[in-house]
């Protein structure tokens, strides 16, 4: 569980905001007078500088994906990873729970299908093995398949 700054339960969540699960948009189920919004309002988000999208609530800033995931599923995993590494991208089939290593191993950069394999700027292929929290360069490689090799060996 995601236990750094949890968001509120569930059904306080739910009582204050709607998912249109087709729009992909989130909404305010309730008026905020002082604020202007009405119900059924856009909830205004804004990107952070880390890239992630954001929205003020609960007099804190929230990430949306991480909102979006629990307005829907009702708990807070390790991580949310972005499938298709969009940051922006909030859309809920696009989120998952994952562990640190598994959000890892979807970054950008990683060559898809085989883990712990990176492609390098000079198209070659690196292999990385993260043993005891501490990573291991296992060389870098011609083709995809002899830096899989190499990881899977190790």
């Amino acid at each position: 569980m995601h236990t750094k700054n949890p968001l509120p339960a569930q059904d306080v969540l739910q009582r204050v905001f709607k998912y249109d699960l087709q729009e992909g948009i989130l909404r305010w189920k309730i008026k905020r007078d002082a604020l202007g919004i009405r119900a059924g309002d856009a909830v205004k988000i804004h990107e952070h500088q880390d890239g992630y999208m954001e929205v003020r609530v609960f007099d804190r800033h929230v990430k949306v994906h991480l909102l979006v995931y629990k307005l829907h599923y009702g708990d807070e995993p390790e991580q949310v990873d972005h499938i298709d590494q969009d940051k922006k991208n909030n859309r809920l089939e696009n989120l998952r729970a994952a562990t640190q290593a598994q959000n890892q191993a979807n970054r950008t950069g990683w060559s898809e299908g085989y883990k712990g394999v990176y492609k390098t700027p000079k198209g070659r292929f690196r292999s990385i093995i993260t043993i005891k929290s501490k990573q291991k360069s296992l060389g870098t490689f011609d083709t995809q398949e002899e830096a899989a090799k190499a990881y899977n060996d190790a």
